[in-house]
């Protein structure tokens, strides 16, 4: 497998969103990890993208991501696979995609097996 780059690479964060991480167990290890995640790849000049589900029902990306996010490109979605929606692949050019997130059965897992089929490298952490 070939090493990630932060110049080849691209950080994608799925639904960590108000209302659905407290049904989350472990939701606050998570958001401190996603957090420590996206600091990272801001101080390393890695694109950052964040897919909210429905983010009218769902509510927006958690408050407490919103410093490390600053400059993230934040793409409302309504099918689970984030790659399903207009614009995404437009956002993400990178070929090597580093995903963390929530709801790892549907959302996190459709969206990397979009990425997958596209042809991109996948992390997930």
């Amino acid at each position: 497998m070939p090493r990630i780059t932060a110049a080849e690479s691209a950080l994608l964060i799925v639904g960590l969103q108000e209302r659905l991480l407290p049904a989350i167990h472990g939701a606050e290890a998570l958001i401190h990890q996603a957090d420590k995640l996206a600091s990272a790849a801001r101080a390393l000049g890695v694109p950052i993208v964040v897919s909210e589900h429905c983010p009218e029902v769902m509510g927006p990306t958690v408050a407490r991501l919103a410093q490390s996010l600053e400059a993230a490109v934040v793409l409302p979605k309504s099918s689970f696979d984030a790659c399903a929606d207009p614009g995404f692949h437009a956002c993400l050019t990178a070929n090597s995609v580093v995903v963390l997130g929530a709801e790892a059965h549907v959302c996190v897992m459709q969206t990397v097996l979009g990425l997958i089929a596209a042809g991109r490298q996948v992390h997930l952490v």
